[in-house]
C-alpha cells in the first residue's frame, strides 16, 4: 500500500539484508510538536496553532478516507507530528499502524506509559482499533496544543490531569482558566473557542459519538485561512495517481541514495 500525502512522512527505501530490516524515511528537520510545544523558547501564534491543527487532521483523514482499506494510525500524539523546514506537518511512527479490513479490527497494541492518555478509552477496554480511537487521540493533540500544557500538570500537594481540567473548563464556560489568550485577537479568541469545541467532540467516552475525521478536517480547514479542504484532497489524489503511473524503476533511482546500505552502513539492501 502506498501512502502519498504531503502531510505524511514518506517511505524512502526499505532494507532487507539486515538481521533488522530498516525503514528508510524521508528527513523532517524542525522536530517534534511536543518539542514545539514543551521544550521550545519559540512563541506559537495562533496562526501557527490553526495551520498545525488543520494539517495533521488532513493528515488523519487522508489516511482514513482516501485509502482502502483504510489506514488507523493507532499512536497519534504530538511527538508523532512533526514539522519539515517549511513548518508544513508529517504525520510519523507508524510502527503501531494497520491495514484493517472490517472482519479484522481486534489490535491489542504495546503502548508506552507516556502514551496511554493519548490512547481512546474503549480501545483499552475492547482492544478494537477503529478510526474513532485517532480521532480521539487527537482530540488529545488539540487540547495540548490549545493549552500548551502538558497532559499532567504537577501543582503542589497534587497532579491535575490537563484533558479532564479542560474538559470541565468547556463545561463551566470558564477556558480562560486553561488557556492563555493575552495578547489574542477577538477574531482568533472565537476560532480558539471553535477548536476547543471541536477537541471536547473528539474526546467523547463514545466512540459513535465522536465525529468522522472528514468533518474535523473540514471544520479545521474553515478556521484556518491558509488551508482549503478541497484543494487539498484533491492535491492528495493527483499524487496518488502520479505514483500509480510511476514505474518501479524509477522508485528504486529516486530511493537508492536515502538508503542506509546505499551510504555504505550495509552490504546489500531492497528499495522500493
Amino acid at each position: 500500500m502506498n501512502v502519498s500525502c504531503k502531510n505524511v512522512v514518506k517511505l524512502k527505501g526499505i532494507c532487507l539484508e539486515t538481521r533488522i530490516p530498516l525503514l528508510v524515511y524521508e528527513y523532517i528537520p524542525n522536530g517534534t510538536l511536543f518539542r514545539l510545544i514543551h521544550q521550545s523558547e519559540l512563541t506559537i501564534s495562533w496562526e501557527q496553532r490553526f495551520k498545525i491543527a488543520a494539517e495533521a487532521a488532513l493528515a488523519l483523514n487522508y489516511m482514513h478516507s482516501s485509502i482502502q482499506p483504510p489506514i488507523f494510525h493507532g499512536n497519534i500524539k504530538s511527538a508523532n507530528i512533526l514539522l519539515d523546514q517549511n513548518n508544513l506537518v508529517k504525520i510519523s511512527d507508524f510502527g503501531t499502524s494497520v491495514l484493517i479490513s472490517p472482519e479484522h479490527r481486534h489490535i491489542v497494541a504495546t503502548q508506552k506509559k507516556d502514551s496511554l492518555v493519548y490512547i481512546d478509552p474503549e480501545y483499552l477496554v475492547t482492544g478494537m482499533l477503529t478510526t474513532q480511537s485517532d480521532v480521539y487521540s487527537f482530540g488529545v493533540v488539540l487540547v495540548e496544543l490549545l493549552t500548551g500544557k502538558k497532559l499532567y500538570v504537577t501543582e503542589p500537594g497534587k497532579s491535575i490531569n490537563t484533558i479532564h481540567r479542560f474538559i470541565s473548563s468547556m463545561k463551566g464556560d470558564t477556558l480562560y482558566d486553561v488557556i492563555n489568550f493575552e495578547g489574542a485577537s477577538e477574531d482568533e479568541m472565537e476560532r480558539v473557542r471553535t477548536v476547543a469545541e471541536i477537541a471536547v467532540k473528539c474526546l467523547d467516552q463514545s466512540g459513535t459519538n465522536r465525529p468522522a475525521m472528514s468533518d474535523v478536517a473540514q471544520q479545521l480547514a474553515n478556521i484556518n485561512p491558509s488551508s482549503t479542504f478541497e484543494e487539498e484532497n484533491e492535491e492528495s489524489e493527483r499524487e496518488v495517481n502520479a505514483d500509480k503511473l510511476s514505474t518501479l524503476g524509477d522508485a528504486s533511482q529516486e530511493v537508492t541514495s536515502s538508503c542506509l546500505s546505499c551510504l555504505g552502513m550495509d552490504s546489500a539492501c531492497s528499495c522500493i
